[in-house]
């Protein structure tokens, strides 16, 4: 379990790294505007071979965030099966600027993204190598953690805990008995813990989720976000990979 790595992903999201979200979905649209781009223009390209792909994935879980900040109101979709070691993602703006749909899959066993569209009749698909991790243990060792109480969220009980520097503070309620957990996706990685940190604490949150997170810029008051879980529920999805031609550029 590398439960403080999550942590630290999260403030990064939303902290040092403020704008990931806009960027990703700046990034997302420009993928589908090149996919449409060869639906609508039929421009030739090479078929990349996409045999050392599973022939489909399987969700039993979606877990959906609603995320508000000064840029506006967005939800993002994750779809999870429990013990599997990846996870689809879809995203939902609150003005919808493409024609057709995008989801993601995130699978960790093969290193690898994968983008699926469905346009104007056409799934098509690409598949990206996931970048190394950039994470540094030390890097959030100057934030104080402390317990702030519990609360519940959806119908899960959940424990609240600050996370607070010179810059930033973050509030995080995680659900200690969800059915699913961003943890089981790093189930086997080495262990990385703040220093100071009160272990216990720590295994109490080994398979927890994140259900709401208060993120407040100490500088920059615009970067404030809050980001919500709206929905927590059984929901099969089934993903047919043959279905779809992984284009090479």
């Amino acid at each position: 379990m590398n439960f403080s790595k999550i942590n630290h992903s999260m403030s990064r999201l939303l902290g040092k790294n403020h704008k990931s979200i806009k960027c990703f979905v700046s990034k997302t649209k420009i993928t589908a505007a090149i996919l449409l781009f060869l639906c609508s223009e039929m421009v030739m390209y090479s078929q990349t071979n996409a045999s050392n792909l599973p022939e489909s994935y399987d969700f039993t879980w979606r877990y959906t965030q609603q995320i508000v900040n000064k840029e506006g109101t967005m939800l993002m979709h994750y779809y999870f099966k429990e013990g599997q070691l990846n996870f689809g993602t879809r995203i939902e703006m609150e003005k919808e600027e493409m024609a057709g749909s995008m989801f993601t899959i995130t699978d960790y066993e093969l290193n690898k993204s994968l983008v699926l569209m469905d346009m104007m009749g056409n799934k098509m698909g690409q598949k990206m190598k996931l970048p190394k991790s950039d994470f540094k243990s030390n890097e959030i060792d100057d934030y104080n953690i402390t317990e702030i109480g519990e609360k519940e969220i959806l119908g899960y009980r959940c424990k609240g805990i600050q996370y607070e520097n010179k810059d930033y503070k973050m509030i995080m309620y995680y659900a200690l008995e969800a059915p699913v957990s961003f943890n089981q996706l790093f189930q086997n990685e080495s262990q990385y813990m703040p220093k100071g940190v009160d272990k216990e604490l720590f295994k109490t949150l080994e398979n927890s989720m994140l259900m709401e997170m208060q993120f407040t810029d100490k500088k920059k008051k615009k970067f404030n976000s809050t980001i919500t879980c709206v929905a927590l529920e059984k929901e099969a999805l089934h993903i047919n990979i043959s279905d779809y031609k992984f284009m090479g550029f």
